[in-house]
Formats: structure tokens, sequence, C-alpha cells
């Protein structure tokens, strides 16, 4: 039976103008899920930021208004001089009405179309479920917060709505949500070649801050005497560690200065690399950069939080190491040509396809949808 889904994805960093010197991940699961959700034949609604491309019957876009250059046109209206620290405020507000306007006139379209389900991927949706009688369910990204956060105040506060994880790891957590099933992201394969025969060394790709583990990351290449290339983006928020941590390590002549890959190039990186590194030290909930990198062929060392053990398949598709052992960690780049790129790729084909996680998505909006 076809479906009519909205997938309602307000977050403002979803605009190629707001994050585009960064990975946004997100924009990425929401598009290749509404593209293979509709490649089933079901009705598929996306509310999100302009400019993005997709295959969905209804596209709702935010008011580019609210993200473009008119941030700093449109200000709150303050008496006196505008301090520095008003005009944080300002940017702030100009999100919030962005992301609040966006949800409210999905809700709207919701209410009007007969829509059977809504994915909503952004924590203020939880404040409108309750002007709408269509079933929603919550998508996740980020791991469960801590206790005396916001966050926390928020979800403690809507447990008996509706979630998604994304890895069962991500369920672990003092919050008791109610978790409708486990649907891992999944990529367009075809994108990322097999390549058996790279021509290139280690590599890694992540945002730079100290829980992503860029320093081991050039550590284990310094030890083992291998070529480091470096997909990441030195950024106002992670220059602190990029100063004292990284930029000392970057003369050793086998480490690659930091540049943020994209596209094409970011995929020939993938598929030249003969190992991919993922040192991190916090409970990421998924990981996508691992699955793309398998699905190239290239395996991954990875130390074992959050996701890791659930996406990399031990001594098959790469290693998973012991968290903090930075010694195990370098010993397991040293053995990694004994992992088959051809099992890598298979691997990703058999369980992190696109049309594997639609199939597992649907199966939880049918699942909602029977008991609304």
């Amino acid at each position: 039976m076809q479906l009519k889904i909205c997938i309602l994805g307000p977050n403002i960093q979803a605009s190629e103008y707001v994050s585009r010197h960064n990975i946004f991940a997100p924009r990425a699961v929401e598009v290749d899920l509404a593209n293979g959700l509709a490649k089933k034949g079901h009705d598929i609604t996306l509310a999100i930021a302009p400019g993005i491309i997709c295959n969905a019957k209804q596209q709702i876009e935010g008011e580019a208004e609210l993200i473009t250059g008119n941030l700093d046109s449109l200000k709150i209206h303050a008496r006196g001089h505008v301090s520095f620290e008003a005009k944080l405020i300002s940017d702030a507000l100009n999100r919030n009405v962005y992301e609040l306007d966006l949800i409210a006139r999905t809700i709207d379209y919701c209410n009007q179309n007969s829509i059977d389900i809504i994915v909503a991927d952004y924590p203020i949706c939880h404040f409108f479920e309750c002007f709408t009688k269509v079933p929603m369910v919550y998508l996740l990204h980020d791991p469960l917060p801590p206790e005396g956060t916001i966050e926390y105040w928020l979800y403690n506060n809507f447990l008996d709505h509706r979630y998604i994880s994304i890895s069962k790891s991500q369920q672990r957590s003092s919050l008791k949500l109610n978790f409708m099933g486990v649907a891992y992201h999944g990529i367009d394969i075809e994108m990322y070649s097999f390549n058996d025969d790279p021509q290139e060394d280690l590599l890694f790709m992540g945002r730079m801050v100290p829980e992503k583990g860029l320093d081991i990351a050039i550590k284990t290449a310094i030890e083992l005497n291998r070529h480091l290339w470096i997909g990441a983006n030195i950024s106002q928020q992670t220059s602190d560690y990029y100063e004292r941590v990284i930029k000392p390590m970057l003369s050793h002549k086998q480490i690659s200065q930091p540049k943020l890959y994209r596209g094409e190039e970011k995929i020939e990186k993938y598929r030249q690399a003969k190992a991919f590194l993922f040192p991190i030290s916090w409970e990421e909930p998924f990981g996508l950069v691992m699955v793309e990198a398998m699905a190239c062929g290239t395996p991954v060392v990875a130390f074992d939080c959050g996701a890791v053990s659930e996406i990399v398949k031990d001594g098959v598709t790469g290693f998973v190491v012991k968290p903090g052992d930075v010694m195990g960690f370098i010993e397991a780049v040293h053995n990694i040509g004994k992992i088959s790129r051809g099992t890598c790729r298979k691997y990703v084909q058999e369980n992190f396809s696109i049309a594997k996680m639609v199939e597992r998505h649907e199966a939880i909006y049918r699942k909602i949808i029977a008991s609304s």
C-alpha cells in the first residue's frame, strides 16, 4: 500500500548557505530517505531548506530570506547600541523564526492533505505534535543528552512520543524513550565505486575536534611511517585544538595538510585509501563515513565507541579496537592488509544500502500507522 509521508527537516543547518564550509550528514540522510521512499512508490513531501534537489512529489521550503545574506540585514529591534551579544541573539532569533515558520506551515499542510505519517528530524517539532492527528515519529541523529541539560529536559517531557534510533547504541541512556525500532543509515552504493588497487595510503575524514581523534590518526601514521591524508575543515570552533595539538604534528612530511573534501574528490579519496582511520572517543550514534569508505572497498580501523561495532565487522571489514588503546590501534592499522576489500564492499551492499534503510523505515512507519 502506498503511503503519504512527510519528512520534516527544519534544521537551518541543512541550508548550503549556512553549512557550506562543513559536512552536514542529516541533510544527505533526509534527501536519500525521501528519494528511496519515492522510488518505492510512496507519495513523499519533503520540508527542508531551499535549493535542495529531491524526487519528492511536494517540497515545502524554509524562508530563504531568513537564511542568506539577510541575516545581517534582518536584526532584532533593539534600542541604542547593538552589542556583540545582541548580534548573537539576533542570529539565534532569525534561526528560530525560520524553523518555527517551516514547522507550522508543514503541520498545516499535513493536516489538509491526508498525510499518513510525519517523520520529524528536529527536536522543536515535539511542541507541534499536539496540533495534528497525523502520527509523528522522530528520527534521532545525536547521542541522547545527559541529565542537567536543556535537551534532556526536552526529551524527558516527551517520553511518550515515538522515536527511531539510527543504532542500538544510541538507545543507551537513562532516558527511556519510546523507540519504535532501529533504522541504520544507508548510502547510494553506486556513487561509491569499488577499487581493489588503492594508490594512496591512510585516510582520516571528519570534524577537527578532540573526540574525533585526528591526533591519534596522525600519531599512527608517524609511528608506522605511512602517509596520512586529512579530510577536515579548520573552523573557528576547532581552531584551539588545531593550533595547540594538530598544527605542531603537521610538520612531518608524511602528513598532508587538512582539506575539506567534497563530492567526487571525497569519494576518490575513499577509493584510493588503503585504510580509513576512525579513532573516536565519544558515543557516536552511527558514523556514515565508515560505510562510505567500506563501500569503496576501504577497510576501517576504529575504537569501539558508539555504534562502531554495529557498523564494522571486526576482522572482516576492518578492526574494532578497545577504546583508548592507541598501541592496539597502531597494530590494527599495520595489519590492515589482511582485510579483503571485496568483502568490505559486499558487506555494505547487504547491510547499508539506501534500499535497506528504506525497508527498515517503511516497516516502522507501517507499525506506527497500524497502531494509531
